[in-house]
């Protein structure tokens, strides 16, 4: 937990850039919010398809996406 704090405060996280076109797009395509759209691909998560696995592993294993 030490990680969280800064001098006995809790320490903001950082939020990379990203042009709202790119999250506007992985909305749109997932239906999710802009705020998890957002989060998901300040994760590294670009595609609905990596959307889609990231939020569902299960289906994602039944559907052969990790293999």
């Amino acid at each position: 937990m030490e990680q969280f704090y800064n001098r006995g405060t809790l320490a903001s996280p950082t939020i990379c850039p990203v042009t709202p076109s790119k999250i506007h797009q992985l909305a749109q395509a997932t239906g999710l919010p802009p705020l998890l759209a957002q989060v998901l691909i300040n994760r590294g998560i670009q595609t609905p398809e990596e959307a889609k696995a990231y939020l569902d592993p299960d289906c994602a294993i039944r559907s052969g996406v990790n293999q």
